[in-house]
């Protein structure tokens, strides 16, 4: 009842603040800094449960004669992005307007104070940034009870240690062979792979991709895909791609991808997670789309790495 009053306090509180706040930058002043470029940002609600999504408008507004080499993309300020719809281009008489869509989920109760991305934009005398206005949203815990953890057991006094007889020499003479041999193993181990030249990350993925053939279990592969996937970024972009989860390789990857490449990870990694915790047994045949589609997704940021570096070459 007390965490239902604190949603209802809380929409009267931020009516008011949600009333400036508007989508349509055409109704907002021209900014100091940007001159006739505009940008409203705008969330669905101005309170919310835990839990509960939260849908943002991104609205911008720009002289339709400046031409871009680039869309902008203010979604890149927010992480933990449930999800994430294509941009929206409108051009009206003069004036280009693109406005974003975003759905988000708080992570703990309180006032949430959204970031305010920043928009770039080239006009005849520079590039020109303005930032979003600031967004308020109130989060309230919902009414259900904590489910809290049983209580652990009482802490007893170990028992008292009694020493017993050590074994004889010749146990410890084995013990010192073996620890003998394996460190000369791993010398050996060494030595090996100092001749040998290290896989580039285009080729360890290329060897961590299973072969359909000899495969029989189709979320075994799934997972072999994925598994694939988050070490070539992790090889790429430097972090521990097999220790971190889906999510979070797509938020260390946010602002280092195009739009089109990180959509299409984004939409590879959702496809292999659905299909490796299917109810029942999965086909192999179901999963080897995924395997031609993360072999193109990789071949083509070898081709962006390449031309990079030849574009680096030359400028060299």
């Amino acid at each position: 009842m007390a965490s239902r009053l604190f949603v209802l306090l809380s929409v009267l509180l931020a009516s008011g603040a949600a009333a400036e706040q508007t989508a349509d930058p055409a109704a907002l002043p021209a900014s100091a800094a940007g001159g006739r470029v505009r940008i409203a940002m705008e969330a669905d609600t101005a309170a919310l449960t835990l839990g509960d999504p939260l849908t943002l408008t991104i609205t911008c507004l720009w002289p339709r004669a400046w031409k871009q080499p680039r869309l902008p993309d203010p979604t890149v300020a927010f992480r933990r992005v449930a999800t994430v719809e294509p941009p929206v281009i409108a051009p009206s008489g003069t004036d280009m307007r693109v406005r974003w869509r975003l759905t988000l989920r708080a992570q703990r109760p309180g006032a949430w104070a959204l970031p305010r991305p920043v928009v770039q934009i080239h006009g005849p005398e520079g590039p020109v940034r303005v930032r979003a206005p600031e967004v308020i949203v109130q989060v309230g815990a919902g009414a259900d009870e904590p489910d809290l953890a049983e209580p652990r057991a009482l802490w007893r006094r170990p028992p008292a240690f009694t020493p017993q007889r050590g074994p004889g020499a010749w146990l410890w003479l084995v013990l010192g062979a073996a620890a003998l041999g394996a460190a000369a193993l791993a010398v050996e181990i060494l030595r090996r792979r100092r001749r040998s030249p290290p896989l580039s990350p285009h080729q360890r993925f290329l060897r961590d991709l299973p072969d359909p053939q000899s495969v029989t279990d189709g979320a075994a592969l799934a997972e072999a895909i994925g598994l694939a996937l988050r070490r070539y970024c992790g090889a790429i972009w430097s972090f521990d791609g097999p220790g971190a989860t889906p999510q979070e390789v797509l938020d260390r990857l946010r602002a280092d991808l195009p739009n089109e490449a990180f959509h299409r990870l984004r939409g590879l990694f959702g496809d292999l997670e659905r299909l490796r915790w299917a109810p029942g047994e999965l086909a192999v045949v179901a999963v080897s789309p995924l395997l031609d589609a993360a072999r193109e997704w990789e071949a083509g940021v070898e081709q962006r790495r390449a031309a990079a570096a030849a574009a680096e070459r030359e400028a060299a």
